[in-house]
């Protein structure tokens, strides 16, 4: 594990600079294939704890449930948290206790956001399985951990980097309601 704790607070700010930016919006609006006609930003901390970061309502009558993650560097995986350990006590991650129906995943690459979007519960569901275990312990999928401070605050987080290709393979992208498939970038 990394002894350097990553600043929460610069995280923090580089996701809401982008997650309320032009780009993201177009972002969202080219994926979902259709034009956003209200985008609601939770902003109270218990509730995005416990369930999502945005509501979006699009021209085509889908409401959307939306947790978004920004990652300031590229990688070719996706970091999924399992738990987190703060003090002595240790707690659920974002994976499981999440109520979004999506994840939307947002990197830099070449000078430009790119958006994949994942099926949040089929991803929690398949991170307990036999399979994904058997996958972890192959080290197809790695374990990882990761520390953070706010202040004088600090905790550690266990995560799962699990390549986008096994991601690919596995069917986890997100499909429209009448079942047609969304155009996905995978690196």
């Amino acid at each position: 594990m990394n002894n350097d704790p990553r600043s929460f607070k610069d995280d923090y700010e580089y996701s809401e600079k982008n997650s309320n930016s032009v780009e993201v919006k177009q972002l969202y609006e080219k994926k979902l294939n259709a034009k956003i006609i209200e985008r609601e930003k939770i902003v109270d901390k218990k509730q995005q704890k416990s369930g999502y970061d945005v509501i979006l309502k699009l021209d085509d009558g889908r409401v959307l449930t939306i947790e978004e993650k920004f990652r300031q560097t590229f990688y070719p995986d996706i970091l999924l948290e399992i738990n987190h350990i703060f003090g002595k006590k240790k707690k659920i991650g974002w994976l499981y206790k999440s109520q979004s129906e999506i994840l939307a995943y947002f990197q830099h690459k070449n000078n430009g956001l790119m958006l994949t979007l994942w099926k949040l519960k089929e991803l929690a569901s398949w991170s307990k399985s036999k399979e994904f275990l058997e996958l972890l312990n192959k080290e197809t999928i790695k374990e990882k951990w990761s520390s953070t401070k706010e202040g004088d605050v600090f905790w550690k987080t266990k995560n799962y980097g699990v390549p986008f290709y096994v991601l690919k393979n596995k069917g986890f992208e997100y499909k429209k309601n009448n079942g047609n498939e969304l155009p996905l970038e995978f690196y």
